[in-house]
């Protein structure tokens, strides 16, 4: 099913000046969703190290998840041995960031994960720790730090800089005051991408600052200068609170009420905590797809349920990362009322987590007939991220596939 944002889209022009008519709201509607898949698996494989502070209340957690990043002299060698080397690890990476770059922190990360278990199932957070380490170098300049970084490790650079970058905050106030312009983009030359994964990773960082306080973190979000900021900062407020990224215990579920919060929720901040409810759906149903796809035709409206089976596209995806036909399986799980919406929402997702549109060439090539066009579109929203020119983005769409570049260049806003 076709399903367009409408209301939900703030202007015909990003906050950065690129202009892409009717499409503010799809560009960055869900980049990094995949770092919700990992979360949930690392939460299986792992214990929790701490618990989530209750809903509710007005004041700011006394003891705040994260602290500023000190470098020592730990490196990846001293962590070989180690009953437990995650927070050796995370400290080495985050060293080399310091002393080298994020980049290369990133990198050896994704190359030493390839062999070591360890640092493969701590990724996410070793990540965090890049980035918390960066801003320590650049003395809290959040621009200058968020230039060094990617979206390596479903995106944890971005959410560990603003993590840190929150914490000195010391009431409410306080932090509605520091996250007003904390990712202006004005002369900084962010893509759209860069400029999402700050106002996302805003949303975490409130959550972690606020002790898990949801209702807190959204009306905090409230604060930003525009609608798409606000729906942005909205979109990590609900992954941290489906997904939590340090080792929080996750929310419970009720079989009875599967698709909580987003029913009972304002609806400025409904479209976000639908595009992030298929987390709790896969890890509540213990990964039967079938009941997830059985509770996302159960939202209020068409509208909220084709973009229950975008989460459950993205879910898919990040379950099975490199695996596009296991993917398109799942997808036609979802039935002829979300197979669609899947294919979109994982596309979006694959793109999103590589930066690239490498992984949808492969994934659109295998998709049903029917789903074809809604492929490629959902590729372009996001390819329009990736670039600062009109025409740049018109040659990814090429690149990605000359006979349906018209369906990119369409999901990125651009006319022929």
């Amino acid at each position: 099913m076709a399903w367009h944002w409408g209301t939900s889209e703030p202007g015909d022009r990003h906050p950065s000046g690129m202009r892409r008519t009717r499409l503010v709201a799809l560009l960055v509607a869900i980049p990094v969703l995949a770092v919700a898949v990992y979360g949930i698996a690392h939460l299986v494989r792992e214990p929790p190290r701490k618990t989530a502070a209750p809903q509710g209340g007005s004041v700011l957690n006394p003891h705040p998840a994260a602290g500023p990043f000190a470098v020592d002299g730990t490196t990846l060698e001293d962590c070989t041995g180690e009953a437990d080397p995650r927070a050796c690890y995370e400290q080495a990476f985050g060293n080399l960031a310091y002393r080298e770059s994020a980049k290369r922190a990133l990198a050896a990360a994704v190359a030493d994960g390839t062999t070591n278990t360890a640092i493969a199932s701590d990724c996410h957070r070793i990540a965090h720790t890049i980035g918390a380490a960066v801003l320590a170098r650049e003395d809290g300049d959040v621009s200058k730090a968020l230039a060094e970084g990617d979206s390596t490790c479903w995106s944890g650079f971005y959410h560990g800089l603003l993590e840190r970058a929150l914490a000195p905050a010391r009431s409410t106030g306080e932090l509605g005051r520091l996250i007003r312009n904390l990712c202006d983009p004005t002369g900084k030359g962010w893509p759209a991408f860069t400029h999402y994964q700050c106002l996302h990773g805003i949303g975490h960082g409130l959550m972690l600052r606020t002790g898990y306080q949801r209702d807190v973190s959204l009306e905090l979000c409230t604060h930003l200068p525009d609608d798409w900021s606000r729906q942005s900062c909205d979109g990590g407020v609900f992954m941290e609170g489906f997904s939590p990224s340090l080792g929080d215990k996750p929310p419970p579920f009720d079989e009875a009420d599967p698709l909580a919060p987003c029913p009972e929720v304002a609806n400025r901040h409904k479209l976000y905590c639908y595009l992030q409810v298929a987390d709790n759906l896969v890890r509540g149903y213990a990964y039967d797809w079938e009941k997830v796809a059985g509770a996302c035709t159960t939202a209020e409206s068409a509208h909220w349920v084709a973009v229950c089976f975008q989460s459950y596209g993205r879910q898919a995806s990040g379950n099975n990362y490199g695996r596009p036909r296991a993917v398109v399986r799942l997808c036609a799980t979802a039935g002829k009322v979300g197979a669609g919406d899947c294919v979109y929402g994982a596309v979006r997702d694959m793109v999103s987590n590589a930066a690239g549109i490498a992984p949808a060439r492969a994934f659109c090539a295998v998709v049903s007939r029917q789903t074809t066009a809604r492929c490629y579109e959902g590729a372009g929203t996001i390819a329009a991220t990736l670039e600062t020119s009109d025409e740049a983005v018109r040659g990814l769409c090429r690149e990605l596939s000359a006979t349906h570049a018209a369906e990119c260049t369409t999901g990125a806003g651009l006319s022929d």
